[in-house]
């Protein structure tokens, strides 16, 4: 057994208007401070961590990176504990429109859908993904960091010479080029359950919000009845 204090880990006491994300980074940093086991440690501060967002009827964090909970002051970590619990709440939210609309796609749901089918289409031919362990080996998280690291890499590589930016003389510039995200083409080509959210979620996942006309592009959307050629442009094509 170690023996802890309870004024070592006890974070803040809830009063009314309290912060919810500042209590539960406290909670999370003094609880992985003490370090009890040989493992795990990390992941148990983060499911408590999220116990007390969700008891404070916000929603739990999804920390981009949970390993620099000691390594930052206690206002940072806030500050990154709220960014992660405000992704978890938009991933939530795209999760139900997809479910809606009758599409199900895990990495469009936690927007990686782009580094999937990088990975799928094009980088496994040039490094493949490390394995899970098996049999209760201890997982390496320095090899996937490294590789999701090399795969991002070679992604903006492929963005700087695939995709270019094409500006016109009184306009705007439009993106063109580039990967096109396997979503897309899944949600461009099926018959969805829900036509209005399909559309919708289309335009604001996908599209640009100009309109193509005569060779040029506007946003004053009383000229689209003149336009001889009008259409929304994807925004990677």
């Amino acid at each position: 057994m170690i023996d802890v204090k309870p004024e070592d880990i006890k974070p803040q006491e809830a009063k009314p208007g309290h912060n919810p994300y500042a209590l539960a980074a406290e909670f999370q940093q003094k609880l992985v401070s003490i370090h009890p086991y040989n493992d795990g440690n990390g992941r148990l501060s983060r499911l408590i961590m999220n116990w007390s967002l969700e008891n404070d009827g916000v929603s739990p964090s999804v920390l981009s990176e949970p390993d620099n909970d000691i390594l930052l002051d206690q206002e940072t970590w806030v500050k990154h504990v709220k960014q992660g619990s405000e992704q978890y709440s938009f991933n939530q939210q795209r999760r139900e429109a997809l479910e809606h609309i009758g599409y199900k796609n895990v990495a469009e749901i936690m927007g990686l859908d782009e580094e999937k089918t990088f990975y799928d289409d094009i980088y496994q031919y040039v490094k493949q993904a490390p394995q899970a362990p098996e049999g209760g080996e201890a997982i390496d998280h320095s090899m996937y960091e490294q590789f999701l690291s090399d795969l991002e890499e070679e992604m903006k590589r492929f963005d700087s010479e695939f995709r270019s930016e094409r500006n016109s003389e009184v306009l705007m510039e439009v993106s063109q080029g580039g990967l096109i995200p396997q979503a897309l083409i899944d949600l461009a080509g099926r018959t969805p359950n829900d036509k209005a959210l399909h559309s919708q979620y289309l335009q604001e996942r996908f599209l640009s919000k100009h309109t193509v006309y005569r060779g040029g592009k506007t946003t004053d959307f009383k000229k689209e009845c003149a336009a001889i050629c009008s259409c929304q442009i994807y925004a990677r094509l």
